[in-house]
């Protein structure tokens, strides 16, 4: 029986260590390569600057006498107060004389004339038609005021003739506006030195037949002064300005109850 050799466990150990060391001096060492460089984009030179020095005009906001909201506040609250006085019939006189029925003499403005008159008739009317008003036409109807006689006086065909006419106006109306309008010139200043504007001028009074009573009156001065001078004389032409100021007696009749 042959005796098998038995190697240390000491020589075991030598052995695997110097395996180990030997394939370590084959392989070569790992080399760590940097990263490959990155090319940056050249900068963009900034464009130069560019100066413009022409003028633009500035751009202005719509131009209003009364907003469509405030017109229909005055007409809605004139109307309520329309109806419930029993629509009275309401007559627009335009530059007549209120006592004697005439037209105001012409030649101290051309918006005297007839064609003008039934131009601002019919402005000054509109906003009393939205509010329901029965409107007189001026032309088949005449403004008087009564004369007062002393007792024992001699008659006066005038007079008489007044008072005819008054009591015919008292059948077709119950209120009489009377409007009266001409132009001022007012002085605004501009880019190229002040400059002359024309402004239409009106006062409008409405006036109770029944009693003589004024029940309301308005200036187109008490509109426009709401606005600065510059943007009304630029904007404010005669239609705008005519309607601004029927609305505000019609403002002034419902505030005081007086329809």
């Amino acid at each position: 029986m042959k005796s098998k050799l038995l190697l240390p466990a000491s020589a075991i150990a030598a052995g695997l260590i110097f395996r180990a060391q030997a394939a370590s001096q084959d392989d070569p060492p790992e080399t760590l390569l940097p990263p490959p460089p990155v090319a940056a984009a050249p900068a963009r030179p900034a464009p130069p600057q560019v100066y413009v020095y022409e003028q633009h005009a500035i751009a202005e906001q719509p131009f209003e006498l009364v907003t469509a909201d405030q017109a229909k506040t005055i007409i809605d609250h004139f109307k309520s107060g329309y109806a419930k006085l029993g629509s009275p019939r309401i007559l627009i006189y335009v530059n007549r004389d209120l006592a004697t029925a005439r037209p105001q003499p012409a030649g101290a403005d051309a918006l005297a004339d007839k064609q003008t008159a039934r131009d601002v008739e019919r402005l000054f009317g509109r906003p009393l038609r939205l509010a329901g008003v029965n409107l007189v036409d001026q032309v088949v109807a005449s403004q008087t005021q009564p004369e007062v006689r002393e007792v024992g006086s001699a008659p006066n065909p005038e007079a008489d003739q007044i008072r005819r006419n008054r009591e015919a106006l008292s059948k077709i109306a119950d209120v009489v506006v009377e409007v009266l309008i001409s132009s001022r010139s007012v002085i605004v200043p501009d880019v190229g030195g002040d400059k002359p504007y024309s402004l239409p001028d009106i006062q409008a009074t409405a006036v109770r037949l029944s009693d003589a009573k004024i029940i309301g009156q308005a200036t187109a001065a008490e509109v426009l002064n709401k606005h600065p001078l510059t943007r009304v004389a630029r904007h404010a032409d005669v239609n705008a300005v005519t309607e601004a100021t029927a609305l505000a007696v019609m403002e002034d009749m419902a505030l005081g109850n007086a329809l």
